[in-house]
């Protein structure tokens, strides 16, 4: 069948598998505002932040990749990317199997995240954007 070029998520999806990118939307501009207000802008923040501490970071899905722990749970590492700056988030297995299949490269997401103790955030929850609409 023909895809519906009227919709904007299909032009993005097949933009995304053909290229790698987005060419004819940004699916993060409707909420460009919000993540500047709401997230930190830089991983150096992700440091200075206390161990513990509930960071949100807004982006695109740039990529992902799972793991099967040494007790056959699916964990998975995920970066999402905006304005050029990457942040990385470990999944452990609770959390990825809450949300993994909310997990797509090229979605627009705002995830909340704990700072882990070596410096690093483990994901508390994940939100895409472009379904709340």
């Amino acid at each position: 069948s023909i895809p519906d070029f009227s919709s904007k998520s299909v032009v993005i999806d097949l933009e995304y598998s053909l290229i790698g990118e987005m060419i004819t939307f940004n699916p993060l501009e409707d909420y460009r505002s919000f993540i500047n207000e709401e997230c930190i802008k830089d991983a150096d923040e992700i440091l200075k932040a206390g161990i513990g501490d509930i960071l949100s970071i807004g982006g695109l899905v740039s990529s992902f990749k799972e793991h099967t722990t040494k007790n056959s749970k699916l964990m998975a590492w995920i970066t999402v990317e905006y304005e050029g700056k990457e942040f990385e988030i470990t999944c452990f297995p609770e959390s990825y199997s809450r949300y993994k299949r909310f997990v797509k490269l090229g979605s627009p997401v705002i995830l909340e995240v704990e700072r882990l103790s070596k410096g690093g955030c483990n994901l508390k929850q994940l939100v895409r954007l472009d379904l709340l609409s």
